[in-house]
């Protein structure tokens, strides 16, 4: 049994019936002993009439299962929540007065971000077979701070008394594993990255090379180069053929996107973290299209993560998993490759924290680093972080960025 969040109200309610029912009697007070003896009556009754259906549900619901869909989507989406698992015909049909009863789940990312989903168990609706066989459904909104992967917390189905008395539950099994994979969608106003490869000058353009080495050949048909005849196999065989010419890719940049989830909460909130920390998978996920678009090899990481390598089809899904975590958590972003290029994307902090992951990743050797801090001005549309942000520029400029 779980008592509503009222539960003061519920024990000042029976405290205060008894009270007003001893009084009535004492000083022989009709209406007083009637107001507080029906009063007594929706008490009792709501309390037994949860119990009753609570044993008489308990059974069948266990074989209710939710499903969601998409179940694999973007944020600003919306989500179908569909209760099934109705036997026909169903015990949840039965009803008593004052009493509602219906299945709630509640969604939950590893930064306490919580979605929450309410189907009614209407009488009426269970009633009609149609819907019954198809199953309840309700709509769930989402916006741009969904962004996130969620496993269930809560499954149960819940009965309550009209006047907000007791509430009892009945729960049912679910999956460990998540339940519902909201992606990012890449910023608007993504940053400016110079890009770089390896300390070379990238090529876009496809280049040959022509070489005596080359021991690639087909047959010379005409119109072909007469330079790129073979006269050393033709020598020998009397036959003409022309040297294959070996295409010469451009070098490939090892370029690693690390996002620094970890916020300072001496200056934010748990909620203005969690949308600084969506602000830099969105701006990630911008960065990473033009990285792929450009045929560059993109790498992704955040402290606690290991290393991941996804395509550009499946990197806004990656960007899905970053949760916003504490300054002092201690998680480290893995050893990256000496010789990738590496892009930092960041939150403002201050400046005392040392040995955060930041700090850490920065004091490694790499052939290239950039760091872009995110300006919680904008994001947040709060002008008292603009001097952190500027602050953190300019140190970490001066310090730590090559």
């Amino acid at each position: 049994m779980t008592i509503h969040k009222g539960a003061s109200i519920t024990i000042f309610s029976w405290a205060l019936a008894l009270i007003t029912l001893g009084t009535g009697l004492f000083i022989k007070e009709i209406i007083l002993t009637l107001t507080a003896l029906f009063t007594l009556f929706i008490l009792s009754w709501s309390l037994f009439s949860l119990y009753l259906l609570r044993q008489i549900y308990k059974n069948e619901a266990e074989n209710l299962f939710c499903t969601i869909t998409p179940a694999d989507g973007y944020i600003e989406t919306q989500l179908q929540i569909q209760l099934s698992g109705l036997a026909s015909p169903s015990v949840f049909r039965l009803s008593l007065p004052g009493i509602v009863a219906c299945y709630e789940q509640i969604l939950k990312t590893a930064d306490s971000k919580i979605l929450r989903a309410t189907i009614p168990l209407s009488p009426a609706d269970l009633s009609t077979k149609h819907l019954l066989r198809k199953g309840l459904s309700v709509t769930l909104e989402t916006d741009a701070a969904s962004r996130g992967v969620y496993y269930t917390e809560s499954s149960r189905l819940a009965l309550r008394d009209i006047f907000g008395f007791y509430t009892l539950t009945i729960s049912i099994p679910f999956p460990e594993t998540e339940t519902l994979i909201l992606r990012p969608k890449p910023a608007n106003d993504g940053i400016h990255v110079i890009l770089h490869s390896g300390g070379s000058t990238r090529r876009e353009d496809q280049r040959y090379q022509l070489t005596e080495d080359l021991t690639e050949h087909r047959p010379y048909v005409p119109g072909d180069d007469p330079r790129r005849i073979n006269w050393k196999l033709f020598g020998h065989s009397g036959d003409l053929f022309i040297r294959q010419a070996e295409q010469e890719p451009p070098p490939l940049a090892e370029y690693v996107l690390v996002l620094d989830t970890s916020v300072d909460y001496r200056l934010f909130s748990q909620e203005e973290g969690q949308i600084l920390v969506d602000s830099l998978c969105e701006q990630g996920l911008a960065v990473a299209f033009e990285l792929a678009q450009r045929k560059y090899s993109i790498t992704l990481s955040y402290p606690g993560s290991g290393i991941y390598t996804p395509d550009a089809n499946s990197i806004s899904k990656a960007l899905a998993y970053p949760a916003a975590i504490s300054l002092l958590s201690n998680r480290y972003v893995p050893d990256l490759p000496h010789t990738a290029s590496i892009l930092i994307l960041a939150i403002p902090r201050m400046l005392l924290a040392a040995d955060s992951a930041l700090d850490t990743l920065l004091a490694r050797h790499h052939h290239f680093t950039h760091l872009h801090f995110i300006n919680p001005a904008k994001v947040l549309n709060q002008n008292r972080y603009q001097n952190t942000y500027e602050a953190c520029i300019r140190y970490y400029g001066q310090i730590h960025e090559t």
